[in-house]
């Protein structure tokens, strides 16, 4: 039902294209099908769970200019998720540059702050900015597959 989402004037600028009114109404889908299956109300519904059935089925929820949200890497996946919750701090992912010592560090606390559900997505955001902006030594992994180390322990049980 992208039609009665509520929106600011300054929302509504992007909303009102087709394509995200297309995205809004598969997410919409994706819900109703996520409901039924729970045997609860779409607004009852765990949206951890709406949000990793959606970024597995490759629906675009957080933008990056290097990514193709189509493609079949894993690590894409892993990316729009932790996209959500802060792990970047602009509209690059950069997933195949190493990642810095210090941005791991907050990565690794931001995932076990996660877990516990204490995970605050604003503070993190700009903690990952200011990691950014330091030098940091690289640690020899990427970043991308230090990510998708992330996601596959979120998908055990």
């Amino acid at each position: 039902m992208p039609v009665v989402l509520s929106a600011s004037h300054v929302g509504w600028g992007a909303i009102r294209l087709e394509p995200v009114w297309m995205q809004t109404g598969e997410s919409a889908g994706f819900a109703a099908a996520l409901a039924a299956k729970h045997k609860t109300a779409p607004a009852s519904l765990d949206p951890d769970l709406l949000l990793r059935t959606l970024v597995k089925n490759r629906v675009m929820v957080s933008f990056f200019n290097d990514m193709d949200v189509t493609s079949n890497d894993p690590r894409v996946a892993a990316a729009q998720y932790f996209g959500t919750k802060g792990f970047f701090s602009d509209y690059n992912a950069r997933l195949d540059e190493p990642l810095t010592e210090s941005v791991r560090a907050l990565w690794r606390d931001a995932a076990s702050q996660l877990r516990q559900g204490t995970l605050d997505t604003a503070k993190l955001a700009a903690a990952v900015h200011a990691a950014e902006a330091k030098d940091s030594p690289r640690t020899g992994a990427r970043r991308g597959d230090y990510l998708l180390q992330f996601w596959n322990q979120l998908q055990q049980p």
